[in-house]
């Protein structure tokens, strides 16, 4: 992304008071104010800024940094917010805040590098890291590869119900699987993205439920469960706050097993689940192929897909990925020929 150096510049900026001393070595945290209550807290560590929390119109946000190894050379005192009446009247509470760091070697045609993180809804969407690359231009790029989900967030927009994982798990029992098609949302799908939504909220606090939901003998909360994995897991479905995943790795084992039941539509999802872990569930290769090899059409389409996204730790599966390319199902063989070419990288 290409940010110009004058809408860097237009940013509106706040009375800003100077932080207090830093002493190395010893975590600790700086607090600046920006104005009308507003405030900017660093937590540091040897130096190093590890969080952000943010106090704004009453409402509080959190930047973690462990994706980005946390930031160096921080200038305090040179941190502004943009939250022009603009941006509030058009994206219902996203601001920008923009902050110089670096130090004298880092300058840059005369301008450091400029920090800024976007929020939507009280959730972090975006982080950037902006350097002047020529005298009229800036270049931008992303500080962390995936932006940490944090703590919670819209509740200033939904009415969500403040109920704990189990009960929210149980709630799924009652759902139709699959979705409908789509169209007007009935009821039990407005329900069913509620329940999306507070889970994510509990982050990874939910995956037990979950996963003592795939032990149910009920199947349609089984066949529910996985679709939930498939949401959470996958970074695809439209959260009311943006794009947004949780880590379901903890969740491979039960997934595994998953791919063993006795109900289609549970071995398949089960087997979009677990490609939604990517090379980190390299474990499940052998459960896949066996899949790939035995199972129905949709779950070797699942299997196939997977794999694929698995990448080269399913090396493995190749055999009997390039034996489905024989496959009956048009479907199948386009899917396996995909897959070799991901693997095959």
């Amino acid at each position: 992304m290409h940010v110009s150096v004058l809408t860097l510049l237009a940013f509106s900026a706040v009375a800003i008071a100077q932080p207090g001393q830093v002493r190395p070595g010893q975590p600790t945290a700086v607090t600046v104010s920006l104005g009308a209550e507003a405030t900017v807290s660093f937590r540091l560590s040897q130096r190093v800024v590890t969080d952000i929390e943010i106090h704004l119109r009453g409402a509080d946000y959190s930047v973690p940094l462990r994706c980005a190894g946390g930031l160096h050379d921080v200038s305090f005192d040179t941190v502004v917010i943009d939250a022009s009446e603009g941006e509030r009247a058009t994206m219902e509470g996203s601001f920008i805040l923009l902050f110089d760091m670096g130090n004298e070697q880092d300058r840059r045609f005369g301008k450091l590098p400029r920090v800024q993180f976007s929020f939507y809804r009280r959730r972090l969407t975006e982080m950037l890291v902006t350097r002047m690359t020529g005298e009229k231009s800036a270049f931008s790029s992303k500080l962390c590869e995936s932006v940490p989900v944090g703590p919670v967030t819209c509740k200033d927009t939904r009415q969500l119900q403040g109920l704990a994982p189990d009960v929210l798990v149980e709630q799924l029992r009652g759902l139709p699987a699959p979705m409908p098609a789509t169209g007007r949302l009935p009821d039990s799908e407005i329900q069913r993205r509620n329940i999306y939504e507070e889970l994510l909220d509990w982050g990874a606090s939910s995956i037990p439920s979950l996963v003592r939901g795939l032990k149910d003998p009920d199947v349609r909360l089984r066949r529910n469960v996985l679709l939930a994995f498939d949401v959470l897991g996958g970074g695809w479905w439209p959260f009311e706050c943006g794009h947004a995943k949780i880590d379901i790795r903890s969740a491979l084992p039960a997934l595994m097993v998953a791919l063993r039941d006795s109900d289609s539509y549970v071995r398949a999802w089960a087997a979009a689940a677990i490609g939604d872990v990517g090379a980190n569930a390299a474990e499940a290769v052998p459960v896949l192929t066996e899949l790939l090899e035995k199972g129905d059409e949709g779950s070797r389409n699942s299997a196939c897909l997977a794999l694929g996204k698995i990448g080269p730790a399913a090396r493995s599966a190749l055999p009997a990925l390039r034996t489905a390319l024989s496959d009956k199902s048009q479907d199948v063989r386009r899917f396996a020929a995909r897959a070799i070419q991901l693997i095959e990288q």
